[in-house]
Order: C-alpha cells, then structure tokens, then sequence
C-alpha cells in the first residue's frame, strides 16, 4: 500500500478538505495552486505514477483461487489485507465526503468488509463523478462559444444566438416568472376563484353563471356550463372527408408571440379559421400550482407559439375563439390541459375533440400522440425536450420547433382518426361518443391541490412500510410541514423534500443535524434552510405516546379490483389466509368480524363501522379473485369468468395493506394511457 503514495492522515479518515494528495517534493508551500501541487500538469504528472504503482501491486496480487487458498494460510497476508480494504473504503469514503457525493454513498463504505456495499458504493460515485464531468464539458464549451462570439461580435459585427445546453436547462439556473414578474401567487386554502371576468358567446350572463352552487362557498360552478350542456356538433364535424395534410414546416408561416401587438395580429389571424390545434407546455417544480409558459395554436395555414409568461394578462383574449361552438378545437389528451388553461388565464373551452379519446374509442394499442404520428402520418416524435424547463428565455430553437411539433400535424391527425371512427361505425354512434367525452373534458373545473388527511397511510401502503405509531406521527407531521412550507416559498412539495425523503425521516428519526445528513441521499436547499423545525418535528415524534388514527373512508367493488390488482403486480412475499387477514387488518376497526363475515353487503356499505369491515372485506374477495384468475391463467389460459371464494387460498400482500382509501379522498385526476387501458381491459375480463 505504501508505493501508492497516498495521504496516511486521507487514508485513516482523518485528512482536511481541500488536500487530497501529498505534494511533489520539490513544490514549495507558495506555489501550491491545486490540490497540493505548482500546477495541474505536476498533477496528472504524480497521479499517472501512482496509479502505475496500484497496477504494479495490483498484479503481484493472487489471481486463481488456488493461489488466494494459499496465500490465505499465511497470518501476514491475511493482516495485510484486512489492513488494506479498510484503509481503501476508508479512502474511498473521504473521497466521496471530499467531492461532496450523497451521505447514502458516504456510508457503503462504512463496512469494508460488505463487498457488496463497497462495490455498490464505487458504482454510485462513479456515476455521479461521470455526471459532473459531462455538465462542466457542456459549461466550459458553452464559455468558449460565448467568447468565441464576443470575439465575432467585435470583429463583424454579426450577433449569434446564445448557446444553450443541458446545464442552462437545470431548474436552478433558470429565473422563476412569478418572482421576477411580481405576479400575485395564491397558495391558500381557499377555494379557487374563476379568473374569467368577460364572458363572451354567452348564452348565460357572466354573473348568472358564477354564482355558487352551495352556500358556504366552496364549489365555484363552471361559467360555460350551460353553453357545454347545449352543444351538439355541427353536421359537417360528422361526415367523413378526404385528409388534408400539413404543409411541411419550413413551408407553413410561423410566429412566436411575445409581445401585445404580435398578440393582438394573431388574434386576428386566427378569427378566421373554423378549426384549430391546441396544446401547452408546463412547469411544475418551482412552484407550488404550476406554471403555463407555452400555448401551441396551429391552423390550416399557420403555426402560432404564444409566450404565456410576456403575456399573461393578455390570454383571457383568447376566449373570444376558444368558446365559440363554431370554431372546432383539437387537444390530445387535454384533460389537464383545461384545468391549466382555467386556472393560469380564465379560458374555457367549447367545442373539443381529443384525439386521445378517440383512439381509446377505436381500441387502438396505444394512445399517446408518438404513437398515433407514427401509426397515421408515419413520423417519429422527438421527445427529447420532454422534461425541459420551458421558462427558459430566450427559448433555443431547437426547443420552440420541439413546441410548434406539437400542434402542426394534429388537424390532419384529427381527420384520419375523424374517418376511421365514421368507417368503424357509419352509425356515428361512436364518432358522438368521442365529442362527448371530450365535452366532459371541458366541463372539468380547476380546484386547487390540498393536503389530504389520508396520504400519510397511503404513502405508508406504497412504499410497504409497517411504521410504528412514532413513525406514523413523524411521517404525519413531516408531510404537513412540507405543505406548509411548499405553500408559503411556491416551491413544489418534492422539491421541498421529496416523498421518498419524507418515509427515511419518518423512519430512522434522526436526533441530529449530522444524523439527519446520513438519514438522506440527497438533503433539498429548504431542508437546510430550516433544518431545526424538521428536527423539532422529529422530536416530538420520538416523546409521542398516543395512537394516530388511520382514517378509513368509504370503498366500493370497482376501487378494490384496482388496490387488489396493484398489490399482486408489486409481489410482496406475505402469504395471507382469510384468517390471517382479519387477525392483521380488522383489529382496528371494533368490533373484530369472523372470516365468514367477509363479504360485500351494499345495504350495509354506509353504516358506521361496517363502512370499514365491508371495504376490508372487498379488499379480500378482490384478491381471492384476482389470484385466482392468475392461477387459472397458468393452467388453462387467460379466463374471464369470475371464480368462487376460496377461502384458504394464499395471496401476496404488504403487510400494512390496506391502510386507507387514498382514492375517493383524493381530487379526481384522469388515469394515464396506460393505467387506465390496463384497468379498462380488467373491467372487461371480469364483466364477461
């Protein structure tokens, strides 16, 4: 070990920051500039010889197991290497401390003797060491372009376009709008508030429309209700015509709006069509509700980018085109679309056709938009600007095409999947069934996202955690904390602390600072910031004595094939009989059931404490069903017929599932293309 030359006080665990390697001998203490040594070539210079001297020992090392054998007899060779690992993990340890890597790869070196740890630990620091590195080659070209354009500047006189690159594009490089813009945020509690204030192609008055439903105020009803409710589609939306393509881009006039009078020139511009493309980029890390920074709007003729951030106070405009029943407007998968057009700039929208619900009517194998490009117009969607940070300004232009790709095609794509509902079914029944649907899209109104009493319990059911009630009540608090603290900074709850963050916290209690490091892989900039109120939640959580009560809200068949199918997919090895099941999960709802009381009785669904047997008791049946239908499957192929209650069958469950019906007491969201498909087709097995 000693010809590798390292630091004896970095090896024992005890070296500084700021010096890893010994310095040169011929480096006096003034011309130290970096890590110890005159220069980065003295560096590489030293660090190439030492690391030809851990070759060197590394070979004279016994490679065949027989040889190890052999040399494992001998006392010394055995203390030598002993002493060596340690004194490797233990560098290796100081190192990842020194380059500021994660406490959870700190602490894989913490027991030399885990190879597996060790190895693991290694793995883990040489991905993020790789990380690194990437983004300071992408930050050191982006500094030689710049100069490089400085220096072109000066001398012609042409001015280049900034260079953009994955660093620019991280959230923390990026100004958050509502700040530098000075917009009015509001995080409260309080129930959301329409932001329409002029209410054209009405049919009922603005004011009539807005009065609320109950009188304690807290279900705002939506402006365009009636409007929605007399819509029928025009004939022509219903008849099949040949599919005009779009222009190729390059050939289609483009604008990127940005300032009131380009806005008020496009808004002109798009008066005229009878039919236009719509979608919206969005941003949700930096802020508690989320940010619109993008509305695409293509017609027949043009594409259109409206900058949302420059022209906030200017979008609700657009409603003069949005709710006009005579203009058709074509989303994919605009449930969430709606939500945010309502909430950022008060538009609705009249008049829809998602081509997202259009493939689930033709029973397509995917819904996503790549998917139905490829399938119709035969081109491969560019998804790598994805997850990009679209309050960047100036936006790159490989960026803004990745915006206008969205909407450019959708209008052709909407009259190929228009012909192939009409060619499925010339009755028309099932093209009218897609404008339903989306009309019931449009009828969705935005309400603000709230802290449910019941995520603590469904948090501990996803990550299978069988918590103490101190761990319960820690997780509990920690959890409103974030909230809290999300609200009031309008930051969002995983970037306050991610949820994963929230369960290690809950789980370990940490007493200090130093302890509440090592707790977490990575420890979030608000938690540094107010590191003492989280430790004071945790100390309260360890002098906790009582009981949390696990809320148990209502259930029914339909949630329990869903909570039943998920669980069997995660596998959890617990087997579980109808004995074992009321012994585990019904001796907290008094009084404990028999196994033959195990069965769903919607006359009692509603009655006190039979609420909580019946839904435990769908839980079970739905997991006796579920598996035997697997069990089936294996023997004799897919079955869709329902099979009897065995009461001795033995399933796989968590052990603290179910704890809480997270679903109903949750905000309604639609399903995803996918989990939505996978529960459609269940539903089918079992009705059949």
């Amino acid at each position: 070990m000693d010809s590798i030359g390292w630091n004896t006080t970095l090896l024992t665990g005890t070296s500084q920051p700021g010096v890893m390697f010994s310095p040169s001998s011929h480096a006096d203490e003034t011309s130290i500039s970096f890590c110890g040594y005159p220069s980065t070539t003295h560096f590489v210079k030293d660090l190439k010889l030492k690391l030809v001297g851990v070759v060197d020992a590394g070979q004279k090392l016994p490679h065949s197991e027989m040889d190890y054998l052999v040399c494992s007899t001998f006392p010394e060779y055995v203390e030598g290497i002993t002493t060596g690992s340690i004194q490797l993990a233990n560098m290796m340890k100081n190192l990842a401390w020194y380059w500021g890597m994660p406490a959870q790869t700190c602490r894989h070196f913490d027991t030399p003797q885990n190879k597996t740890a060790v190895l693991q630990g290694v793995f883990d620091a040489t991905k993020q060491l790789k990380e690194r590195m990437d983004l300071t080659l992408d930050e050191l070209a982006r500094l030689k372009e710049e100069h490089m354009s400085t220096q072109a500047e000066k001398i012609s006189g042409i001015v280049r376009s900034p260079v953009v690159n994955r660093y620019q594009l991280r959230a923390t490089t990026v100004q958050r709008p509502q700040v530098s813009n000075g917009w009015k945020v509001d995080n409260s509690r309080s129930p959301f508030v329409p932001k329409i204030t002029v209410k054209p192609n009405a049919v009922r008055s603005l004011e009539d429309s807005l009065r609320w439903h109950r009188q304690d105020g807290t279900t705002a009803p939506h402006p365009y209700q009636v409007e929605l409710d007399m819509f029928v589609p025009e004939a022509k939306r219903l008849v099949a015509s040949p599919p005009l393509p779009a222009k190729p881009s390059d050939q289609t006039h483009f604008v990127y709006v940005d300032t009131p009078d380009e806005f008020r020139a496009a808004l002109n511009s798009l008066m005229s069509a009878s039919e236009i493309a719509v979608d919206l980029e969005h941003h949700s890390y930096r802020t508690y509700l989320g940010i619109t920074c993008l509305l695409q709007i293509s017609s027949r003729t043009a594409d259109y980018v409206f900058d949302t951030i420059a022209l906030r106070d200017h979008m609700s405009e657009l409603n003069v085109i949005f709710t006009n029943s005579a203009v058709l407007k074509v989303f994919h998968g605009g449930n969430m679309d709606i939500q945010w057009l309502q909430r950022d700039f008060g538009i609705y929208v009249v008049n829809m056709f998602d081509t997202g619900q259009a493939s689930r009517a033709l029973q397509l194998p995917k819904f996503s938009l790549a998917f139905l490009m490829q399938q119709y117009l035969g081109k491969i969607v560019d998804k790598t600007h994805q997850t990009s940070d679209w309050r960047l300004r100036p936006l790159p232009d490989d960026m803004l095409n990745y915006a206008r790709s969205d909407t450019h095609d959708l209008l052709f794509l909407h009259d190929c999947v228009r012909n192939d509902l009409i060619k499925k079914d010339p009755s028309l029944q099932l093209l009218k069934t897609v404008y339903a649907q989306s009309k019931e899209i449009c009828l969705q109104r935005y309400e603000k996202q709230t802290l449910d009493v019941n995520d603590f319990a469904f948090i501990m059911w996803k990550f299978a955690k069988n918590f103490s009630e101190q761990q319960k009540y820690a997780l509990k608090k920690i959890l409103e904390w974030r909230d809290d603290v999300a609200r009031d900074l309008d930051e969002s709850i995983g970037y306050v602390l991610p949820t994963k963050a929230c369960i290690d916290l809950a789980e370990e209690l940490p007493r200090t600072s130093d302890d509440l490091v090592k707790c977490l892989e990575f420890v979030p900039l608000v938690v540094k910031q107010k590191i003492h109120q989280v430790l004071s939640l945790l100390k309260d959580a360890r002098a906790f004595q009582g009981v949390v009560p696990v809320p148990v809200s209502e259930f029914t068949p339909a949630q329990a094939d869903t909570e039943a199918q998920d669980a069997i997919q995660r596998k959890v090895p617990q087997p579980v009989t109808g004995a074992e099941f009321v012994s585990r999960f019904l001796d907290v709802v008094p009084p404990v059931v028999q196994v033959a009381q195990l069965s769903w009785s919607s006359s009692e669904s509603n009655v006190g404490q039979n609420t909580a047997r019946n839904y435990y008791a769908d839980i079970w049946e739905s997991y006796l069903s579920v598996q035997s239908k697997e069990n089936e499957e294996k023997e004799t192929g897919p079955a869709f017929v329902a099979v009897a209650d065995k009461p001795n069958l033995h399933v796989s469950v968590p052990k603290d599932l179910p704890l809480v019906d997270a679903g109903t007491a949750k905000t309604k969201k639609p399903q995803s293309d996918g989990a939505e498909r996978e529960h459609a087709v269940y539903s089918r097995c079992s009705e059949d």
